[in-house]
Protein backbone atom coordinates (compact mmCIF):
# COMPACT_ATOMS: atom_id res chain seq x y z
CA UNK A 1 0.00 0.00 0.00
CA UNK A 2 2.90 2.55 0.61
CA UNK A 3 4.44 1.54 -2.58
CA UNK A 4 1.02 2.81 -4.47
CA UNK A 5 0.89 6.21 -2.20
CA UNK A 6 3.73 6.80 -2.91
CA UNK A 7 3.68 6.47 -7.01
CA UNK A 8 0.42 7.94 -7.25
CA UNK A 9 1.62 11.10 -4.98
CA UNK A 10 5.30 11.66 -7.45
CA UNK A 11 3.18 11.08 -10.88
CA UNK A 12 0.96 14.36 -9.72
CA UNK A 13 4.05 16.04 -11.32
CA UNK A 14 4.53 15.37 -15.08
CA UNK A 15 8.12 15.85 -15.57
CA UNK A 16 7.46 17.41 -18.64
CA UNK A 17 8.92 20.76 -18.07
CA UNK A 18 9.61 23.35 -15.12
CA UNK A 19 6.03 24.17 -16.10
CA UNK A 20 4.71 22.07 -13.32
CA UNK A 21 5.82 24.28 -10.43
CA UNK A 22 3.79 27.71 -9.94
CA UNK A 23 4.49 31.08 -8.53
CA UNK A 24 8.09 29.56 -7.50
CA UNK A 25 9.56 31.77 -10.19
CA UNK A 26 12.47 32.90 -8.25
CA UNK A 27 13.23 29.35 -6.35
CA UNK A 28 12.84 27.60 -10.33
CA UNK A 29 15.43 30.26 -11.79
CA UNK A 30 17.78 29.43 -8.72
CA UNK A 31 17.05 25.54 -9.61
CA UNK A 32 17.74 26.06 -13.43
CA UNK A 33 20.91 28.36 -12.65
CA UNK A 34 22.45 25.35 -10.63
CA UNK A 35 21.76 23.06 -13.63
CA UNK A 36 22.79 25.16 -16.39
CA UNK A 37 26.74 25.85 -13.94
CA UNK A 38 26.92 22.32 -13.12
CA UNK A 39 27.34 23.33 -9.66
CA UNK A 40 25.16 20.58 -8.13
CA UNK A 41 25.46 21.32 -4.42
CA UNK A 42 25.72 17.70 -2.40
CA UNK A 43 22.69 18.25 -0.33
CA UNK A 44 19.31 20.31 -0.85
CA UNK A 45 16.53 20.75 1.71
CA UNK A 46 13.58 22.16 0.40
CA UNK A 47 11.57 23.79 3.13
CA UNK A 48 8.32 25.86 3.31
CA UNK A 49 4.82 25.74 4.06
CA UNK A 50 2.41 23.11 2.68
CA UNK A 51 1.43 23.21 -1.05
CA UNK A 52 3.91 25.77 -2.08
CA UNK A 53 5.47 23.26 -4.30
CA UNK A 54 8.62 21.85 -2.62
CA UNK A 55 7.92 18.60 -3.43
CA UNK A 56 7.29 19.24 -7.63
CA UNK A 57 10.52 21.38 -7.33
CA UNK A 58 12.48 18.79 -5.70
CA UNK A 59 11.03 16.25 -8.37
CA UNK A 60 11.75 17.96 -11.25
CA UNK A 61 15.05 18.85 -10.18
CA UNK A 62 15.81 15.10 -9.65
CA UNK A 63 14.31 14.46 -12.98
CA UNK A 64 16.68 17.39 -14.98
CA UNK A 65 19.60 15.17 -12.98
CA UNK A 66 18.83 12.54 -14.65
CA UNK A 67 17.63 13.55 -18.04
CA UNK A 68 20.14 12.90 -21.36
CA UNK A 69 18.99 16.11 -22.02
CA UNK A 70 19.49 17.74 -18.59
CA UNK A 71 16.07 19.11 -18.31
CA UNK A 72 12.80 18.34 -17.22
CA UNK A 73 11.31 17.30 -20.78
CA UNK A 74 8.94 13.70 -20.39
CA UNK A 75 11.56 11.95 -22.06
CA UNK A 76 11.80 7.61 -20.63
CA UNK A 77 13.68 8.78 -17.86
CA UNK A 78 11.75 11.88 -16.73
CA UNK A 79 8.54 9.56 -16.86
CA UNK A 80 10.50 6.93 -14.66
CA UNK A 81 11.45 10.12 -12.20
CA UNK A 82 7.80 11.45 -12.22
CA UNK A 83 5.56 7.40 -11.52
CA UNK A 84 8.97 7.41 -8.75
CA UNK A 85 10.39 4.00 -10.24
CA UNK A 86 13.77 5.95 -11.70
CA UNK A 87 16.65 2.99 -10.31
CA UNK A 88 18.59 6.14 -9.28
CA UNK A 89 16.20 8.01 -7.25
CA UNK A 90 15.31 7.53 -3.90
CA UNK A 91 12.88 8.89 -1.93
CA UNK A 92 13.26 10.13 1.61
CA UNK A 93 9.62 10.73 3.20
CA UNK A 94 8.25 11.57 6.74
CA UNK A 95 6.35 8.30 7.51
CA UNK A 96 3.86 10.26 9.78
CA UNK A 97 5.47 12.54 12.00
CA UNK A 98 8.98 10.90 11.86
CA UNK A 99 11.34 10.66 8.88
Amino acid sequence: MESLHREVAVSLVSCSGWGDVFGQDRAVALLRRILERGEIPHAMLFTGPRGVGKYASAILFSAALLCPSGSPDGCASCLKVARGVHPDLHLVEPEGSQI
